[in-house]
């Protein structure tokens, strides 16, 4: 398994926090027409992870992902990358940005 912290552009950054870089990216590129509201933002996530998964998400978790205060589930983590792969890939690969 490939060690996040080790991505040349991130060097001085845990796994914890490439994961939060990764999923606030992920969801601020998803929804950018409220990249100056979180609670919107949250609040229309919530809506489409209930769509995609069938899966009720509290937009109060949304915006602790958001905050780096929790990480998302597998099933929550692999509908944001399938919202927005290119982010994560740059990242498994070691490019990012």
């Amino acid at each position: 398994m490939k060690n996040f912290s080790e991505n040349s552009n991130n060097l001085h950054l845990t796994q914890d926090e490439v994961l939060a870089d990764m999923v606030t990216r992920a969801l601020y590129a998803s929804y950018p027409e409220f990249k100056h509201s979180r609670e919107a933002l949250a609040d229309e996530a919530r809506h489409d992870f209930r769509k995609k998964n069938g899966d009720p998400v509290d937009a109060k978790t949304i915006k602790y992902w958001l905050a780096g205060e929790h990480r998302p589930s597998a099933l929550h983590l692999l509908t944001l990358f399938g919202m927005q792969p290119k982010i994560f890939m740059s990242y498994l690969t070691g490019f990012s940005r």
